[in-house]
């Protein structure tokens, strides 16, 4: 029986189809259509860069990883949900593998660019463009350019269908490879492998990878534990501003903002946290009495770091 084809937007599909060891003749072509120049030589790396222990974690991260001949670092990462604070979560990743490997007394020489492939499923940036490239520039000077240290690119699916005069003509090769991640459907798919030879070999590993009975339950599984997720973040934020809400209405604007968040925090505790021991941070949450330091208890838990959660609560 033929399997319909799994969604490339499912993280752990996609790692499967351009990041695994063998996927170079399907790597390079994608990465020369972002970087809008040729890509010849680039090792995929085995080790997965900043992942948790396992793929059925709900917060682990499921990247790409290369490097290229020159030893300019790569990493690659797909989000379909728009996550807390994501220009601020993708940039810290971006200085961990920009200085990862460098050890104590080395030549800061030995420090190798990375270039950061950011691939959305959600509007992110407030302008139109579907491609945003990030540098370090001069703010006198435009022209002058740290080319050695940063590079961060955002490619966002939702605005391919939103493009207007020039931008429908540009960077087609780049179009059609988003349009194929972003695909809902089987046909689609089959048109974009018959428009680009480069696609066409993807496509002929999707339908391996789907084929895999093996695959396809793990990518449900991937699925499944990405949407629980974001319904539990969701649920807890909502329900604690609901209850702030009511609880502002019968006991006053602060008190009820402060009972509110508690609330919410607590939620968000258990959502994120079920496996840890949360009974002694939930004793000092439900001691704070200030509704900006509670604001700030609740950044520190949605950046998913228990051990720097407890050590700033600890210091409250």
């Amino acid at each position: 029986m033929e399997h319909k084809l799994l969604s490339v937007k499912i993280d752990y599909v996609f790692k499967k189809l351009f990041g695994t060891p063998g996927s170079e003749g399907i790597l390079k072509p994608f990465l020369s259509a972002v970087l809008n120049r040729e890509v010849t030589d680039l090792e995929i790396l085995t080790n997965v860069i900043l992942l948790p222990e396992h793929i059925y974690e709900k917060l682990s991260i499921i990247d790409l990883s290369a490097v290229f001949e020159n030893g300019i670092k790569l990493h690659v990462e797909i989000q379909v949900n728009n996550l807390y604070n994501y220009s601020k979560r993708s940039f810290f990743y971006y200085a961990k593998l920009y200085t990862e490997g460098l050890k104590r007394g080395e030549d800061y020489n030995q420090l190798k660019k990375v270039i950061q492939v950011n691939i959305l499923d959600f509007d992110f940036i407030n302008h139109e463009a579907f491609h945003s490239i990030y540098t370090l520039k001069n703010q006198k000077n435009i022209n002058d350019v740290y080319k050695d240290v940063v590079e961060i690119h955002y490619l966002e699916l939702r605005k391919l269908e939103k493009l207007l005069g020039d931008d429908i003509l540009d960077n087609q090769k780049l179009k059609q490879w988003l349009k194929f991640i972003a695909a809902e459907s089987d046909e689609e798919i089959e048109q974009l492998s018959r428009e680009n030879e480069d696609i066409k070999v993807a496509v002929e590993k999707l339908k391996e990878i789907s084929a895999d009975d093996a695959v396809r339950a793990e990518a449900e599984v991937r699925k499944k534990a990405i949407l629980d997720y974001i319904s539990q973040l969701s649920g807890a934020r909502r329900e604690g501003r609901e209850e702030g809400r009511e609880e502002g209405r019968e006991e006053g604007r602060e008190e009820g903002q402060i009972d509110g968040l508690r609330s919410s925090n607590k939620r968000l505790l258990e959502a994120l946290y079920a496996k840890e021991d949360l009974q002694d941070v939930m004793n000092q949450v439900a001691t704070i009495n200030d509704v900006v330091l509670l604001e700030r208890v609740q950044e520190k838990i949605l950046k998913g770091n228990f051990q720097e959660l407890k050590e700033y609560i600890r210091i409250l």
